[in-house]
């Protein structure tokens, strides 16, 4: 469930939580938001996956994982980010990151500027991010919510979440 979950979601995160892919270990980054933190602070994440990190943390309450979540993002909340130079010849304008499950807003990020970055991205990477894909990961996501609200009545999610392909 938490594999579907976290390849089809769309979340905003801190740019200072960020980390690129297989560029050492996520920085840390404080749990509370500062007051001067706003939405210019905030990339929007294409979720697609999860990963194990060398370091623990904690998610609070006693609660410790190493699970980093995986996710693309635009070119531009990376140099944001400080994760590439403007000059830097990215041969993509779509960068893989990662940061820790803590880092994710609980405020969705805006309607317009996911709109303004999935376009950004189909535009770099048009088979990862097309219309065909984004129909996916609402499935996945559909399907994967279906799955955790009937987890407690024991149903089987492959019986629940069988979905022809294609």
């Amino acid at each position: 469930i938490l594999k579907d979950l976290f390849s089809s979601v769309v979340v905003a995160v801190p740019v200072q939580s960020l980390a690129t892919m297989g560029v050492g270990e996520a920085p840390q980054c404080s749990r509370r938001r500062s007051a001067t933190q706003g939405a210019d602070d905030a990339a929007v994440l294409f979720a697609m996956g999860l990963r194990y990190g060398a370091q623990p943390y904690s998610l609070g309450r006693g609660l410790q994982t190493s699970l980093l979540l995986e996710g693309a993002i635009h070119v531009d909340d990376a140099i944001r980010a400080g994760l590439a130079a403007p000059s830097s010849g990215l041969s993509s304008d779509v960068v893989q990151v990662w940061a820790p499950l803590f880092a994710v807003l609980e405020e969705e990020p805006s309607p317009a500027a996911v709109v303004t970055a999935w376009r950004a991205l189909a535009v770099a990477d048009p088979l990862r991010f097309s219309e065909a894909s984004l129909r996916v990961r609402k499935q996945t996501f559909q399907c994967a919510r279906k799955a955790f609200r009937t987890l407690r009545h024991g149903a089987s999610r492959q019986r629940m979440c069988a979905v022809a392909p294609g």
